[in-house]
Parts: structure tokens; sequence; C-alpha cells
């Protein structure tokens, strides 16, 4: 339908974006819902769809969490990233994905606060991601 109205592709999806925001909002509609699992459902949305959902839904709290994502979830960024893995040593591989992401979502639901607890977690996640078996890397900081 989108197609034969000549609505570009980003059109589109943005219209199914919505959709699926209003009509299945799942765990969005849930007070229980960590910060990292709002972020992961809606970090591949349009802006437009989001904010165009949070308008017209009538349920607080997936307006809520929509709006605590476009203004402050988004955002968050960790002192660690790829390059800092490979600055300590690592080699690049899936791993590096698997960390960073856990590291993000424990930044996000508030496990770690600075620097210093984003690489005692990270000690852990890499010790986890290589099956106990890490390779050898630097630990300074």
């Amino acid at each position: 339908v989108g197609e034969r109205l000549l609505f570009g592709k980003s059109h589109i999806q943005s219209f199914l974006d919505i959709a699926q925001l209003i009509q299945r909002p799942q765990e969005l509609e849930d007070t229980q819902t960590p910060p990292s699992i709002i972020y992961e459902r809606l970090s591949d949305r349009t802006q437009s769809a989001l904010i165009v959902a949070m308008l017209i839904t009538s349920n607080p709290i997936v307006k809520d969490h929509i709006r605590m994502f476009l203004d402050k979830w988004r955002y968050s960024q960790l002192s660690i990233n790829g390059n800092t893995l490979i600055e300590m040593g690592l080699p690049p591989g899936p791993e590096f994905r698997v960390i960073l992401e856990k590291l993000h979502s424990a930044h996000l639901d508030g496990e770690i606060h600075n620097k210093a607890e984003e690489f005692d977690l990270l000690d852990e996640l890499i010790n986890e991601a290589y099956h106990g078996n890490p390779p050898t890397y630097n630990k300074n900081r």
C-alpha cells in the first residue's frame, strides 16, 4: 500500500514501527522492565516513529519509557569501546560485541556508575566471553 501511495522506504518503516509500538507494546508497558530492555526494543526504531507513538499512545508507562529513551538512554555512553579492548591487547572478534553490549546494559540499568566499575565488570565479562580461558591482555587502566 505504501509503495502505491509513493511513500519512501523510510516513511513505510516509520509507519510499521508506529503500528508495532502501539499494537504490541509488550515490555514497554511494564514498570519493572529495565532500561536496557527498553533500549534494545527502541534503538532500531526511527525517531519520528518514536515521537508519534509517544504522542498517540494512551498508556502513560509506554509514554514515559519512550520519553526516557529519547531524552536519556539513547545518549548513554561508556568510557570503554572496541578501541579500548584492542589497546588492552584483546584480539578483535565476536566477543567484543557481547562484552560491549553487556557493559552498556549494566550501565543503563544502574549496575555500574563510573569508570572503575566499568573496568571491574569488563574483567568479568572478558572471562565469561572467552569461557574462562581469555587471551592474555593488559589489565592496566
